[in-house]
């Protein structure tokens, strides 16, 4: 029997074991301390950055406020007339482990700097235990595993992105792995298929649907090829996972699928797309994976749209697993999976991708092949695994390898040396080129002094790990921001600036709605300080509020928006009324309609130009009766909360009462308590018919789309699980 072929050899056991806890622990000690900045101090953030300080942080204040006010936040009016949020997915909203951060303590009704921090450093942690199971259960020594673990959790996509929903995604790949691998050896099959999918769905709920689905398009290529090799037999596992992942994913999934098709998205291009429009190709070539980034493999500095770096420690391992262990089914996977993640990524430069993009329906919303990349890293970290204990067994291929990391080393070290002497470059601009030389040469060295008999196999584990922490290291450090960096801070202190303003507009009679300056106020303002406003920064909006064109005056009264906060007013006729202490101004505007009112005349066609709002609505479907009277009716507003609102009505006859908020399915009225119809009105606002006298309406947001998503994501984990457990007890 080959060594290959072996799952239990003794030769491949290192020495010194860990413990079955103590190997998780040390890994958990490792990533702690290669996060040390976040974790052992206050000086440093993860934060900083453009879509996480404006986008990311605003949406986890308002679902930690919603939290701690005993709600679940399936509707934002914070931006944009009012979203659904959780259907919108990037917010992550329906990822289980979030709601864990949202729950930690708020200090001053803010989210705390230090949970954040945590936050980040355990999903990497996450990452690098999962990849430590997943060899594990490919029977790799605890040592190898934990190799692999740190690989995949520090390096790479997952090393080296700072977008908590596409890391968050990315976690799952090793468990969708261990169990589908599991599946296709006959390791109770069925309850294994069902296990693989559950994860799969989990990554999907995530938020982000990238990774997700070049998860997705990995694992579908491994079944597929295991279908084939056993004559169809293999059908039954494979529908199997796909039902408990689609199950699984069902929270963010159908909600997500409501709102694509309600929703306008921007992908990179003038003008949004919508569900139903295929994102041009032109935006996926825009994306692809630059052949040269290919450097990045062993070379910082080389990542274009995404990054691929492992270090010459671990691309070693990885190649040595390939070449010693190609025997095993494993290990040919995760080199195709390795290999489609590099053709793919390409893009435009590669015809499968093309063809795929063609073919396989919504894969054209994965608008950024080269995060398929990604996929390098989930594969090549248990093969790093595989070579890492082949080492023991294959001493010529350790002699081999050591020659060429020393030779690599060597010369790339003599080349930048001549330079440097010729003044032909600096020492930063080869900075990344020399810690690659010098990795490669270390490496090298060890791996010829192990062929050689002069050090132990656990002073040669123990060092090649050294090695790749350092060169890993230098992935995930570099993308910590210093608080003392005020430039590159600036995105997050800009958001402690505009305190006075927010206690300003608190002071003002409302409800109402504000404008401000994206250019001065570069985030969403409006979720982080719990401000309703009439803009923000999304990916995507529903069709009727970007049918209504936010910039035009008739749409900025319509929606209620009494106040602009700027620099200058981009309206004539507005009056400041309050200065900031950070320069800007807070404008009034006084044509601004209030928050709820009532009409008692109706259109059902597209209104003149001469349409008055205040007095008129046009109905989207039949126009129902109405009654005219004279007299003023006294609409108000009684209170709001997200997803919850109550309106106190003295109507002098038959009328329509509008609410200024978004139309959405999933909203439902009642009129004194009893059930009551939402129209959509004036294009994209609520309306109710309220009888003539005094009235409450209230409407409550309970979309059907997330009740439904929600069982189906009980029923696919509990399902999964259920078949686990009765599995286990018919083999015990």
């Amino acid at each position: 029997m080959s060594v290959a072929e072996n799952h239990h050899p003794a030769v491949l056991r290192p020495r010194h074991h860990l413990s079955a806890l103590g190997a998780p622990l040390l890994l958990l000690l490792l990533t702690i301390g290669v996060f040390w900045k976040l974790t052992l101090t206050d000086q440093y953030t993860w934060m900083a950055g453009g879509d996480t300080a404006r986008q990311v942080l605003p949406w986890y204040q308002f679902q930690a406020s919603e939290f701690h006010a005993g709600r679940f936040p399936l509707w934002d009016p914070y931006h944009w007339g009012g979203q659904p949020l959780l259907a919108q997915g990037i917010p992550g909203a329906a990822y289980p482990l979030n709601w864990i951060l949202f729950s930690l303590p708020l200090r001053d009704g803010w989210i705390q700097h230090k949970f954040l921090n945590w936050y980040f450093v355990l999903i990497h942690y996450m990452a690098a235990l999962f990849c430590y199971l997943l060899c594990r259960d490919l029977q790799c020594s605890r040592a190898a595993s934990l190799f692999a673990g740190l690989v995949f959790g520090l390096g790479g996509f997952v090393g080296s992105t700072s977008w908590p929903q596409m890391l968050n995604g990315a976690v799952w790949a090793p468990p969708v792995f261990l169990f589908l691998f599991r599946a296709m050896r006959g390791q109770a099959t069925w309850p294994s298929a069902a296990l693989g999918g559950m994860f799969l769905g989990i990554s999907l709920l995530s938020g982000h649907h990238q990774i997700p689905m070049y998860i997705a398009l990995a694992a579908g290529g491994m079944w597929l090829w295991h279908i084939w090799r056993n004559r169809w037999r293999g059908c039954g596992p494979a529908a199997l996972f796909v039902l408990f992942a689609a199950l699984t994913g069902g929270l963010q999934a159908l909600p997500g699928y409501e709102y694509g098709a309600l929703a306008l998205r921007w992908v990179n291009l003038p003008d949004p797309v919508g569900w139903q429009d295929k994102v041009p190709y032109e935006v996926h070539r825009q994306f692809s994976f630059p052949p040269a980034s290919l450097l990045g493999l062993v070379v910082t500095g080389f990542d274009t749209h995404a990054n691929l770096f492992l270090g010459w420690a671990a691309a070693s391992m990885a190649f040595l697993g390939v070449v010693c262990c190609w025997e095993r089914w494993p290990a040919r996977a995760l080199t195709f999976t390795a290999l489609f993640g590099v053709v793919f990524s390409l893009g435009e430069r590669s015809f499968l991708h093309g063809v795929l993009y063609s073919l396989l329906p919504i894969l054209d919303k994965a608008r950024n092949p080269a995060m398929a990349i990604f996929l390098v890293s989930a594969a090549s970290a248990p093969l790093a695994a595989f070579g890492f204990d082949a080492l023991m067994a294959r001493p010529v291929w350790a002699r081999r390898l050591g020659v060429v990391g020393v030779v690599f080393g060597a010369l790339v070290l003599v080349f930048l040396t001549i330079l440097a002497a010729a003044d032909k470059a600096g020492p930063e601009t080869h900075s990344p080129v020399t810690t690659a030389a010098i990795a490669a040469l270390i490496t090298g060295a060890l791996l010829l002094a192990w062929a050689r008999e002069t050090i132990s196999w656990p002073a040669l584990a123990v060092s090649l790990t050294v090695v790749a922490l350092i060169e890993l290291g230098n992935l995930s450090a570099p993308g910590l921001t210093s608080k003392l960096d005020r430039e590159l801070i600036r995105p997050l202190t800009q958001m402690s600036e505009h305190a006075d303003i927010v206690e300003f507009l608190r002071q003002q009679p409302g409800p109402f709605r504000v404008n401000y300056d994206q250019a001065s106020i570069p985030y969403n303002f409006g979720d982080w300080h719990g401000v309703e406003v009439g803009g923000g920064f999304l990916a995507s909006l529903t069709r009727n509020i970007y049918a209504l064109d936010v910039h035009e005056a008739r749409t900025i009264n319509l929606l209620g928006i009494g106040y602009t906060v700027g620099k200058e007013s981009p309206r004539p006729g507005e009056s400041p009324v309050f200065e900031s202490a950070s320069g800007m101004k807070v404008f009034r505007n006084t044509a601004a309609l209030p928050r709820a009112w009532a009409v008692h005349r109706v259109h059902s066609a597209p209104h003149e130009p001469a349409f008055d709002p205040a007095r008129e609505a046009v109905i989207t479907g039949t126009a129902p009766v109405l009654e005219s009277c004279e007299g003023g009716d006294e609409v108000r507003v009684l209170d709001s909360i997200p997803g919850h609102i109550r309106i106190s009505a003295g109507m002098k006859c038959r009328g329509l009462v509008i609410l200024a908020e978004t139309f959405f399915p999933g909203w439902q009225a009642t009129l004194d308590g009893a059930a009551a119809e939402i129209l959509e009105v004036d294009g994209a606002l609520r309306g109710v018919v309220v009888p003539q006298g005094s009235h409450i309406v209230g409407m409550q947001f309970r979309p059907r789309s997330v009740y439904a998503g929600a069982m189906l994501s009980a029923i696919g984990v509990l399902g999964a699980l259920g078949l686990a457990v009765a599995s286990g007890r018919r083999r015990s």
